[in-house]
């Protein structure tokens, strides 16, 4: 058995052949290099700008979904306290209808840190107009329906 090592291991294998010198490629060339960081970066290009957006169109549905919960917490506080319609209600008021421990509870302002407001009974309540134009590129007026309105009407 030893013998039939040795013998497979004088054999040259059937891609070589002979007089021919075969060049090692141990790595990559330089321009092979700059090959894949130009497809790299141009994958970034593409990629980036689509993940800004989808961020901050997140970031949109989260005040949106703030400004459901308040009109929500509006709306239980006017079941419980007898107010007449056309009242301001003061964010401390609502802060009992919110979870406990969230930036909403804490702070009564938006992801931006513009405050929601004013509550008024049998009104929703407004999307700030500042936040409105923060993200207007990625939500438009009726994204925000029906917690929008325009200030020019």
């Amino acid at each position: 058995m030893a013998r039939a090592l040795r013998i497979d291991r004088n054999l040259n294998p059937p891609f070589r052949s002979r007089g021919i010198a075969r060049k090692s490629s141990a790595g990559m060339t330089l321009v092979e290099m700059m090959i894949v960081v130009a497809i790299a970066a141009i994958l970034c290009a593409i990629a980036v700008p689509s993940y800004i957006r989808s961020r901050k169109r997140a970031q949109a549905m989260e005040v949106l979904e703030e400004l459901r919960t308040l009109s929500s917490a509006l709306e239980q506080y006017t079941h419980e306290h007898p107010v007449a319609g056309g009242t301001e209600v003061p964010f401390a008021r609502l802060r009992p209808y919110l979870r406990e421990g969230t930036r909403l509870y804490e702070t009564g302002n938006d992801l931006i840190g513009n405050p929601h407001g004013p509550f008024i009974i049998d009104d929703m309540p407004v999307v700030n107009m500042q936040t409105y134009h923060e993200f207007e590129t990625v939500a438009d007026a009726d994204f925000w329906m029906p917690y929008f309105r325009d200030p020019e009407e």
